[in-house]
C-alpha cells in the first residue's frame, strides 16, 4: 500500500499540469490567426482608399479637360459624380471641394453663353447657383447680381413707367431688329455687313452690351477667316514657285 500511494502523489500533479496548459495552448493558438485577420483587413482598407483616390482623380482630370475644351455640360457631368461619391465631411472632403468649384466654372460659363444668346434670366440664374457653389468667389456673386438686374430691365424695359413714348418704343424695336439681323449675317460669313448692323445698334444706344459683345465675337472671326485666306494664298503662291 504504500508503494501505490507514492505512486499516485508521483502521477497526480503531472495529469493537473497538462490539464492546465491545454487551455493556455488554445488560447495561444486562437491569438494568431486574430492578429492576422486584423492585418489583412488594414491592408483591404489602404488598397481601398488608393483605388478611390486615384479614381477621383481621374475623373477631375477628365472633367478640368471637358471645361477647357468647351464641354461644359459633360464636365458638370463629371464634377456631379466626384460630389455623389465623396463627403464634404470625411477624408474625400478634398475631393469634394475641388469639385464644388468645378461645377462653378461650369455653371457660370454656361451663364455667360446664355448672356450673349440674349437670355438674361437664364444667364442670372445660372450664375446665382455658381456662386452658391463657390462662395469664396466675390465675382460670381457681383456677376449673378448684374445679371438679375439686365434680366429686371429685359423683362421691363421701361421701368414699369405707364407713360412710353413712341421714340422709345421704336427705338428698342429697332436695335431688336439689327441684332437678330446681325446675328444672321455673321452665321453666313457676312462680317462686314454684320458689323455695319451692329454699328448701328451703338448709335442707337451707345452703351447696349449685347451689342458690344457681338461686335467683339465678329472681330474674332473675322481675324480668323483673314488667317485663313492668307495661309490660303500663302500655300498657292508656294505651289506656283514649285511649279516653276
Amino acid at each position: 500500500m504504500p508503494l501505490i500511494f507514492l505512486f499516485l502523489l508521483l502521477i497526480l500533479p503531472a495529469g493537473n499540469f497538462a490539464q492546465e496548459a491545454s487551455p493556455q495552448a488554445e488560447e495561444g493558438a486562437s491569438v494568431l490567426p486574430r492578429e492576422s485577420n486584423s492585418a489583412e483587413m488594414m491592408q483591404r482598407e489602404i488598397d481601398r482608399r488608393r483605388e478611390l483616390t486615384f479614381h477621383l482623380n481621374e475623373l477631375l482630370d477628365l472633367a478640368e479637360r471637358l471645361y477647357r475644351s468647351g464641354e461644359w455640360e459633360h464636365a458638370e457631368a463629371k464634377y456631379n459624380l466626384v460630389l455623389l461619391e465623396t463627403d464634404p465631411q470625411a477624408q474625400t472632403g478634398g475631393f469634394y471641394k475641388r469639385a464644388q468649384i468645378g461645377k462653378a466654372k461650369c455653371l457660370a460659363a454656361k451663364a455667360i453663353a446664355k448672356e450673349d444668346e440674349g437670355k438674361v434670366s437664364e444667364a442670372a440664374g445660372l450664375m446665382q447657383q455658381a456662386g452658391e457653389l463657390d462662395p469664396q468667389n466675390k465675382a460670381l456673386a457681383r456677376q449673378a447680381a448684374e445679371l438679375r438686374e439686365a434680366g429686371t430691365r429685359q423683362a421691363n424695359p421701361y421701368g414699369g413707367d405707364a407713360i412710353v413714348t413712341n421714340e422709345l418704343i421704336q427705338k428698342t424695336t429697332e436695335i431688336k431688329r439689327l441684332l437678330s439681323l446681325a446675328d444672321q449675317l455673321t452665321e453666313t460669313g457676312q462680317y462686314r455687313e454684320a458689323r455695319k448692323q451692329l454699328d448701328d445698334v451703338l448709335r442707337i444706344d451707345p452703351y447696349h452690351r449685347a451689342a458690344r459683345k457681338k461686335i467683339e465675337l465678329l472681330e474674332e472671326k473675322r481675324m480668323a477667316a483673314a488667317d485663313r485666306r492668307y495661309l490660303a494664298s500663302r500655300e498657292k503662291a508656294l505651289a506656283k514657285v514649285t511649279e516653276a
